[in-house]
């Protein structure tokens, strides 16, 4: 801070008492100008003497980064600051107000829907109740209420973990420490401060034991607990000590863990990305054959989602789409088909997992129902394109709800998908001239649902294409007489509910039947 008396023509040292961190902001009282306020990187700071000295006036603030201050002309006693933290931590600003020039301050945000929601989460019990991150705050709603709640302030608050087995039990990691609470949000308690990391990045939950946690940090390392976060230590042997920013466990196997690694642009490029550990964080190996070093010249990945009915298929967000692994992360390969774009965010379906969701930086949000071999823009009502979180309803999969960057979260439900699971003959021979049954099964398929078929004739390796083969789930097929004899294989079903419509993908199956003489 450095002041000038004679309209800047020469400048003196102004900061005595000031921290040394970066002055963002300024506001010289309206009707008294030895009256000034800066806000800092630490908090507000005041002087009542044009400078000579300074003293901290954020009480109710915590030390936040203030970006911007502002007095009321009318009533100087009235000051608004806008807080939040570096922007490279996904947390964007608050608004606080002071009735008394700056003794006292108190959240002044509440109706602002133009906020940024990173992370949200869902209560695995009752998917009603919403947890959403929004600037260093933990808030809360129900579905069918209209307002957010406080639930963790003024912590600093990146990440929330709910234990699946009982939704009572929260977790969240913040600039201090790891914070426990066993009430819904309720009530919270600081567990423990795992390594002397700025930040606790995420924080995640072991699915078979609500007190094994792993605690990822800024550049001091993955920490673990088997205490319910009382004591910790490093996880770390063959994971370098960079920003733990994501961590992945195996719903399957809860000793498989995945961490996704970031750092800065000067360290070495092989350093970032997957990491894998099989054996509950005691070592770590890299899994990024395959990954893409672009545009930066090193591995970016900013999401990772596990099948869960297949934990040995992964999909992970990258600079340039989506990429998957069939094998637990040994080998990558691209799934990105018309999805080239930065993703921020990825979500599997829990009941049919070939349909995903990624979220992206700058357009919107893509779904595939293929396991990740096509994408499609799915953003009808979205008022902005950078969707920073998604999160599927656990209960009804086809509710999604997406978290953007300024524009609040929003909620979309979709028209079930027709999903084929099964395809059955009740027969594995008929003549020609004779007929068969077959049965369709999957969810959300009916009576009134049209299918078609892709098939191979005997003899041949093409597959060729029957429309509107069938109608219903269960039906009587007649062989016409002529038929050529042999093995006849059907290797793929699609289901539409408007008999013109066959836009859809095929679903792979295998069936045969025999046709005789």
């Amino acid at each position: 801070m450095f002041k000038s008396t004679n309209g800047g023509t020469s400048w003196n040292a102004a900061g005595s008492g000031l921290p040394q961190s970066v002055t963002s902001s300024l506001a010289i009282d309206p009707r008294n100008d030895g009256t000034v306020y800066v806000g800092t990187r630490s908090g507000v700071f005041k002087t009542t003497n044009g400078g000579k000295s300074w003293s901290q006036a954020d009480s109710g603030l915590a030390g936040a980064f203030v970006t911007a201050l502002v007095i009321d002309p009318k009533n100087p006693a009235m000051v608004y600051v806008a807080s939040g933290t570096d922007d490279s931590l996904g947390l964007t600003h608050s608004l606080f107000k002071s009735i008394n020039g700056g003794t006292s301050w108190s959240q002044s945000d509440s109706g602002l829907a133009a906020t940024s929601v990173r992370p949200l989460a869902l209560d695995p019990e009752n998917p009603d109740i919403v947890y959403g991150v929004v600037s260093r705050n933990l808030l809360k709603r129900t579905v069918a209420g209209t307002v957010w709640s406080n639930s963790l302030s003024l912590q600093d608050v990146l990440n929330v973990a709910i234990y699946r087995q009982d939704s009572s039990i929260l977790y969240a990691s913040s600039a201090h420490g790891v914070l426990k609470s066993t009430d819904r949000g309720a009530t919270w308690n600081a567990v423990g401060r795992p390594g002397l990391g700025i930040f606790i990045y995420t924080v995640a939950i072991d699915p078979q034991d609500a007190n094994t946690l792993y605690a990822g940090t800024s550049y001091q390392g993955l920490f673990k607990s088997t205490d319910g976060g009382s004591s910790w230590n490093l996880a770390v042997s063959g994971l370098p000590f960079l920003e733990t920013i994501g961590l992945e466990i195996d719903p399957q196997h809860s000793t498989t863990i995945y961490a996704l690694v970031n750092g800065e642009y000067d360290e070495p490029p092989n350093y970032r990305g997957i990491y894998k550990s099989t054996n509950g964080g005691a070592s770590w190996n890299a899994v990024n054959d395959g990954l893409p070093t672009e545009p930066w010249d090193y591995i970016y990945v900013s999401a990772l989602t596990i099948d869960p009915k297949n934990s040995a298929t992964l999909y992970a967000g990258t600079a340039i789409g989506v990429f998957k692994s069939t094998n637990g992360g040994t080998n990558w390969s691209a799934a990105n088909s018309g999805l080239t774009e930065r993703i921020t965010s990825l979500a599997i379906d829990p009941v049919n997992p070939g349909t995903l969701y990624a979220g992206t930086l700058e357009r919107g949000v893509f779904k595939s129902t293929d396991a990740g071999s096509i994408w499609n823009a799915v953003n009808t009502g979205l008022t902005t394109l950078s969707v920073q979180s998604l999160v599927i309803d656990p209960k009804d999969p086809n509710r999604l709800y997406a978290g953007t960057d300024g524009g609040g979260a929003f909620a979309i439900t979709f028209v079930p998908d027709l999903v084929v699971t099964e395809f059955q003959f009740d027969r594995t021979s008929v003549v020609a001239g004779g007929s068969f049954s077959v049965n369709i099964s999957g969810p959300n398929l009916t009576t009134q649902t049209f299918f078609d078929v892709r098939f191979t004739s005997p003899g041949s390796n093409v597959s060729d294409v029957t429309l509107n083969w069938q109608k219903g789930v269960a039906a009587s097929q007649r062989v016409p007489a002529g038929t050529a004899t042999g093995t006849w294989t059907i290797n793929g079903v699609r289901a539409h509910e408007a008999e013109a419509d066959h836009t859809g993908a095929f679903f792979p199956v295998t069936a045969t039947i025999t046709v005789s003489p």
